[in-house]
């Protein structure tokens, strides 16, 4: 699945730079995000994009990026983060961490 991010800030030119959405893991925790393929740099990889807030486990990460999958496969487009902000809340995880942190 494609960073929505990814996709809003990014020209379509340039997504297939960006690698489908992944659990990652930082310094910070673990996160639902993009790596950064650098085309002038063949082989350099680096973070791409942050869709989620830190988890402290890798199975939330997980859960999250799979029911973001299947929330944005079955949900209108101006639904979807509605949805999905409703299903942390019921699921204890913190909606206000969520968000797009890329910025051009």
């Amino acid at each position: 699945m494609r960073s929505r991010l990814v996709m809003n800030v990014i020209p379509r030119s340039g997504w297939k730079d960006f690698t489908p959405l992944m659990v990652l893991k930082s310094a910070a925790g673990w996160y639902v995000g993009t790596l950064f393929n650098d085309p002038e740099e063949p082989g350099f990889v680096e973070p791409g994009s942050r869709d989620t807030t830190y988890f402290e486990k890798k199975e939330d990460a997980e859960k999250v990026l799979a029911q973001m999958e299947l929330i944005w496969a079955a949900s209108p487009e101006d639904m979807a983060m509605h949805i999905f902000e409703d299903w942390l809340n019921l699921s204890g995880l913190d909606p206000q961490g969520v968000g797009y942190r890329l910025t051009p």
